[in-house]
């Protein structure tokens, strides 16, 4: 499957200065396999250690590293002064006979490097030096990384990757191509895409729903990968955290759903249970933003006011139980999937999307940064086209244009941009 993340690592390898390079990414998102189909395509051999399985090879290398500790004192302070990361590098060529000539053109991944803390400090501490051959570092959790190093991040599939998986990859090109004229796309074509968007709403992000789709070309049995990848998220979460800090995690992802539903979504503790409060819930939601298994959507100006969406849209049938979304039915479940979608999407264009609201409760759904100033997105999900909250955003803000997100197609006039759900890649 086809990710766009692939340009951006392809100029790693062709980079210079060659150093380490740490992708991230919610668990179950691709980064792995995105990371092997890298190795086969653009290297004439590569290593692949993964250390939260605890296999024979990640065990032999963690023992060197450990001899090298008890060799320098038993600490790991003891590494700056002598033991280098290309000299790391070395300890794991010879370890596993790679040849020489090879180096040049060798990729050695490790896979969930979190789970060792000397491991991650060693690679975390040695970010910015110079390797012969390339280091890709791959975690689900990635904690504050210094300055000099080189970090990717991983995100659900976009529309557009999903275009790219199904065989439709020349759609993209004709929504890119419009999204930069404004023009309208021929009324036939647009249609077909909103199909193959709600094609989209049905699997989400997930490489494991969408080759579910790819395999049986169709919808029946995505309930069922959506919860059994749910079911191993949760999983995860009791294995790695205290007991109480999993409860409260657990309770904020099965409460979303319930709080997006409102008609003002910002996050209330008090529907998690009776006396919760951001004190007792605090580090579970952090816990859950650094697994990216969460986006915070913060309000403008007020940072403690805030609005959560799951890290894909998949997550939404799995904790309400919903079957897939028909095209006619449950409307007030395509308006959370949409605004979760919405979410998603700017996400993986790197926007850390705010929100507004006045005290007259005119509220706009979304506010991105672009050139200096703060663009506002109102998400229409039924045929009302009036935008009466971005209309009181704009009388006290200096705003060259606002966004109007539909089912409508491309246009631009009386100071609205508008942009149809399968166009948001494009932002």
């Amino acid at each position: 499957m086809k990710r766009n993340a692939i340009e951006k690592l392809i100029d790693w390898k062709q980079g210079e200065p060659r150093t380490p390079l740490f992708l991230s990414g919610v668990r179950g998102c691709g980064k792995t396999y995105l990371a092997m189909d890298f190795a086969k395509s653009f290297f004439e051999g590569a290593l692949y250690l993964n250390f939260e399985q605890k296999n024979a090879q990640s065990e032999a290398l963690l023992a060197e590293i450990r001899k090298e500790q008890t060799k320098r004192g038993g600490a790991l302070e003891a590494f700056p002064a002598g033991f280098s990361l290309a000299a790391f590098s070395e300890r794991i060529c010879t370890l596993f006979d790679v040849p020489l000539e090879y180096r040049r053109n060798f990729l050695i991944v490790l896979d969930e490097v979190c789970g060792d803390g000397v491991l991650w400090d060693l690679l975390v501490s040695r970010a910015g030096e110079t390797l012969d051959f390339c280091v890709l570092v791959i975690s689900s959790q990635m904690p504050a990384l210094p300055a000099q190093s080189l970090h990717l991040n991983l995100y659900p599939f976009t529309f557009e990757e999903f275009l790219f998986a199904t065989g439709q990859e020349w759609y993209s090109e004709v929504i890119r191509g419009h999204f930069q004229t404004n023009h309208r796309i021929p009324g036939i074509v647009h249609e077909e895409l909103v199909d193959r968007f709600d094609d989209y709403l049905c699997t989400g992000g997930m490489p494991a729903a969408i080759n579910e789709y790819l395999c049986f070309e169709a919808v029946d049995n995505l309930p069922e990968i959506h919860q059994r990848y749910f079911g191993h998220v949760l999983y995860r979460i009791q294995k790695h955290h205290a007991e109480g800090e999993a409860l409260k995690m657990r309770q904020i992802l099965e409460v979303i759903p319930a709080q997006l539903e409102k008609e003002n979504q910002k996050f209330q503790y008090r529907m998690i249970r009776k006396g919760a409060t951001g004190a007792l819930y605090q580090n579970a939601i952090q816990a859950l933003c650094k697994e990216q298994l969460i986006w915070l959507c913060r309000r403008q100006d007020k940072e403690e006011a805030f609005k959560i969406f799951p890290a894909d849209i998949g997550f939404l049938y799995a904790v309400t139980g919903k079957g897939i979304l028909g095209k006619e039915q449950d409307r007030g479940f395509r308006r959370l999937l949409l605004g979760c979608y919405v979410m998603q999407a700017l996400s993986a264009c790197g926007y850390p999307a705010e929100f507004w609201e006045s005290l007259s409760q005119a509220r706009v759904d979304f506010l991105i940064g672009q050139e200096g100033v703060w663009i506002p997105i109102e998400v229409k999900t039924t045929e009302n086209a009036r935008s009466k909250s971005i209309g009181v955003y704009r009388a006290s803000h200096e705003v060259p244009y606002s966004i109007k997100i539909s089912y409508h197609n491309f246009d631009f006039s009386g100071g609205v941009r508008s942009i149809p759900y399968y166009a948001i890649f494009c932002l």
